[in-house]
């Protein structure tokens, strides 16, 4: 059985520079009345955010603030979703250049005005970087920490493609990685249980209409399962377990993610900090990729860690890259602060783009990782 899906958005914006104020574009046609609710928390959000950059005198010159309501339903009402969400996106107006951030989240029911601090704490981050960070211009191999947003975009792109069962079959076994064998000298635990969540990456069926279920991929360092529809399942001798999935009625079906999560360790954030002769504490990120077992991770920017302390001294403009397998043996610590990240915009594979996806981890380190300059 095929159950395809589709989905629909209403999307409103504010946008704020110190020239003009605040201000909202004309509303779509057929805009709901939860909608408007969301844009009346929205504004009052965005001018709070307004009144403390003024008061703490941030560098940022313009904020673009949208709010929305996305629906996913489908042809047979197996699994309609309904989701609402947010994104700021503002330009900040470093020593050398502009620098621009974003911040997003998306959940079924969303309240604004909680994330003022989230927000508020992020640009903060990023004005500073912007402000006294230099930008990075030689590859070096480091050691560095990820806060748990960067770490969890580094399990997506290096657990979770990887674990993918079409791409297990396509290159993961060829490296000589197969079940029962150790990824990781570190007892880590991830899971992808889409059928748990009710973020952006859950649902209770998959495209094929197969229930999903929770999937322990990893198990204590060792490669235990793999993401599966029918067809990559029938290859290894196995039954699906749901995560058969795909972004348009046109589109194939394949082996996807929905919530994939690297659970807590045994050390605190200064624990792993000290455990740091020299390297870098990579702050947020904008984006990732990886092609067959090379990943690659953008942090927003990175704060230096001297004899076991963060420093005030900012790195900007660099890459984390690497091969996936190499990178995981030199994973040495990992935090208990697993934090879940439902991001706007979704994941990207063999053509199929933006499918929803949610990701978490907690600050994790690594052991003489690459950094490149961009």
């Amino acid at each position: 059985m095929l159950v395809n899906s589709y989905s629909t958005r209403q999307i409103a914006n504010f946008r704020w520079d110190p020239s003009n104020g605040v201000r909202r574009n004309k509303l779509p046609p057929g805009f709901s009345a939860r909608g408007k609710e969301l844009l009346q928390q929205a504004e009052i959000l965005l001018r709070a955010v307004v009144a403390s950059i003024r008061r703490e005198s941030h560098r940022v010159i313009s904020l673009t603030l949208s709010v929305g309501i996305a629906s996913r339903s489908t042809l047979n009402g197996s699994y309609p979703r309904y989701e609402e969400f947010l994104y700021l996106n503002a330009v900040i107006d470093g020593p050398r250049s502009l620098i621009p951030f974003l911040w997003q989240t998306s959940k079924q029911q969303l309240d604004p005005l909680q994330h003022q601090a989230s927000i508020l704490q992020c640009l903060q981050g990023e004005s500073d970087a912007g402000e006294n960070g230099k930008d990075f211009h030689s590859h070096r191999i480091l050691d560095i920490i990820l806060d748990p947003w960067c770490a969890s975009l580094f399990v997506h792109e290096v657990l979770g493609h990887t674990l993918e069962a079409d791409n297990f079959l396509n290159y993961t076994k060829r490296r000589g990685k197969d079940f029962g064998d150790k990824l990781s000298e570190y007892p880590i635990n991830v899971i992808d249980d889409p059928a748990g969540s009710c973020n952006r990456g859950g649902y209770a069926m998959d495209d094929e209409g197969t229930s999903a279920r929770s999937v322990l991929l990893v198990a204590a360092g060792v490669l235990n399962d793999v993401l599966s529809d029918s067809v990559s399942a029938r290859k290894l001798g196995r039954q699906s377990n749901g995560h058969g999935r795909h972004t348009g009625l046109e589109r194939p079906i394949l082996p996807r993610m929905g919530t994939t999560v690297l659970l807590g360790g045994h050390d605190s954030l200064d624990e792993l900090i000290a455990g740091v002769e020299a390297g870098v504490l990579c702050i947020g990120n904008w984006g990732g990729g990886s092609q067959g077992d090379t990943f690659v991770l953008r942090p927003a920017y990175g704060r230096l860690i001297q004899q076991g302390v963060i420093t005030n001294r900012y790195i900007r403009r660099f890459d984390l890259i690497g091969d996936k397998f190499e990178t995981l043996s030199r994973l040495d610590g990992v935090g208990r602060d697993t934090t879940l990240f439902t991001p706007v915009f979704g994941c990207n594979k063999a053509g199929q783009d933006d499918l929803p996806v949610a990701m978490g981890a907690p600050h994790v380190r690594l052991r003489e990782v690459g950094l490149r300059p961009f």
